[in-house]
């Protein structure tokens, strides 16, 4: 049985914990953060789990075959190079980390050591998404025209010690919010050549859009922290195609076909429990990640890179 571990337990952590305890032939020992009070949260829920403050003294005591790494991103790198060192494979929360040169560090570790790391990218599980780019890859519905890609809502008032709201370590809206649909374009129609950056920054507030171009084609991706903090978070996205269009709301995928009327395709799935499976079953089977690879999270951050220097 695998033994996992994760360290940092703040927001995404409850998207994280509880599906390792969904696993099968997993077991989830161990929980660290700074603040204990964060770790008692998931020991209140599950009483067996063990508990730390300190990193060093998990890996020791625990010695976990699974780190799960849910700190801040500038902290990614770090933990992720240190804990395959010591012998553990490595799912990562988005980003990688904060540019292309970590990126590329952090995966000349797995091959030094020969574990297993993958970056947590979750768009690439979700069925809607799934969908889009096995219509895009299959032409089922033909030559796309355009595409809209959306992560809208209020600035994160909430991190820890604000570590978001610094660009230095956190590269704001564009790792934050903007990185999941670059990830998903480059995963389903590569790296786009030519993209233009429109962006507005101003205290708390990140405005950010980017139309890529592919051939004939463009996609439209904005991302925003908007200054009003309690404007709700909506995400999704809207492709036309020569024969259908696709509508995506962040609830329900619809279809429109040429003809006329609509449909929905599939049911909404647990995308983050469906790539923690997927991590643990690489890692159980030991074979090579192939959802999330190395070319293109480095294609990924190539991007990012080009985009903050414009």
């Amino acid at each position: 049985m695998l033994k996992v571990a994760v360290i940092g337990c703040g927001n995404i952590s409850g998207s994280h914990v509880p599906n390792w305890m969904k696993m099968e032939n997993v077991r989830l020992t161990a929980v660290c953060d700074l603040e204990r009070d964060r770790t008692e949260r998931w020991l209140a829920k599950y009483p067996d789990l063990h508990i730390y403050t300190d990193y060093a003294e998990m890996m020791d005591q625990e010695k976990p075959d699974i780190l799960d790494i849910c700190l801040p991103t500038y902290l990614h790198v770090q933990y992720a190079e240190d804990a395959m060192r010591r012998g553990a494979h490595v799912l990562c929360e988005k980003p990688v980390g904060l540019t292309e040169d970590e990126a590329k560090s952090v995966y000349r570790t797995a091959r030094e050591t020969g574990r297993l790391f993958m970056v947590a990218q979750v768009l690439r599980f979700w069925n809607e998404y799934k969908y889009l780019k096995d219509v895009i890859e299959t032409g089922r519905f033909g030559a796309l025209h355009y595409g809209r890609m959306y992560r809208n809502g209020g600035y994160p008032k909430t991190s820890w010690h604000g570590w978001m709201m610094k660009n230095e370590l956190s590269r704001m809206v564009l790792l934050d919010r903007h990185i999941h649909d670059l990830d998903f374009l480059v995963y389903a129609m590569g790296k786009p050549e030519h993209f233009d950056v429109f962006r507005r920054t101003k205290g708390v507030e990140d405005i950010l859009t980017v139309i890529y171009r592919y051939g004939d084609a463009f996609v439209n991706a904005e991302s925003t922290w908007y200054l009003q903090e309690d404007v709700p978070f909506t995400a999704g996205y809207f492709f036309a195609f020569d024969k259908a269009s696709l509508d995506y709301d962040g609830k329900k995928l619809t279809v429109y076909p040429a003809e006329g009327g609509s449909f929905c395709p599939l049911n909404r799935n647990n995308a983050y429990e469906a790539e923690i499976r997927y991590f643990a079953e690489c890692v159980e089977q030991d074979r090579p990640i192939t959802m999330v690879t190395e070319d293109s999270l480095l294609a990924v951050m190539n991007v990012v890179d080009a985009i903050d220097g414009r």
